[in-house]
């Protein structure tokens, strides 16, 4: 479990720090223009690459980081539990617990799954 929670946490931590430096750079690279020139009369709008949600400005960069957030986390998660448990088969090592195998038929000494035909 601590394995997870730690590849969970760096996977949220790298995904931030994505966006904060690309994302935010490319969308400001982007709408400098419009962020620069003069506003129009009349009531106050979001400038492009913003959506106004409860009267603030929000970029859209910063929700699309937000949404892809916590499904990117899970994919990191499972791929890192498939690639862990294939290590583990090939070092002849309980997929599960890890713990050394010495026979092929029975159960894992250290967690008790099944291991082997029959």
């Amino acid at each position: 479990m601590v394995r997870r929670a730690s590849i969970l946490l760096s996977a949220l931590s790298i995904s931030l720090i994505v966006y904060l430096v690309v994302l935010h750079r490319i969308m400001h690279w982007l709408f400098r223009p419009c962020l620069m020139g003069a506003s129009p009369p009349g009531p106050r709008r979001a400038p492009n690459g913003f959506v106004e949600i409860f009267g603030l400005a929000v970029p859209i960069s910063s929700l699309i980081a937000a949404r892809c957030t916590i499904p990117v986390m899970l994919m990191i998660a499972d791929v890192a539990s498939r690639l862990r448990r294939h290590r583990r088969y090939l070092n002849d090592e309980c997929v599960e617990c890890g713990h050394p195998i010495s026979r092929w038929r029975g159960r894992c000494p250290g967690c008790g799954v099944r291991i082997g035909p029959g």
